[in-house]
């Protein structure tokens, strides 16, 4: 059986391949249950970069299940776009 870290691995590659034909990109760090996504590139300065977010952290919940914190900062300056709290 996967564990949370080869899924979230998983998911998150098959999303960034829709954020990479814009010119973004994200790297993930996975620590125990916490998902920590940061968004690169174009993403960054993107206006809609919060609702990209948001809709990422849907997909990886539906994929990850609940209980499982996740985290999305914009990797310039560090602010927080979306979170779940587990």
């Amino acid at each position: 059986m996967p564990d949370f870290q080869d899924v979230a691995r998983r998911v998150f590659e098959e999303c960034l391949e829709a954020m990479t034909v814009d010119g973004g990109g994200g790297t993930v760090q996975v620590d125990g249950n916490v998902l920590t996504i940061q968004l690169t590139g174009s993403c960054t300065f993107c206006p809609s970069r919060r609702l990209s977010a948001e809709a990422l952290v849907r997909q990886m919940t539906a994929n990850i299940g609940a209980g499982n914190v996740i985290r999305i900062f914009n990797s310039q300056g560090g602010e927080l776009l979306a979170e779940t709290k587990g």
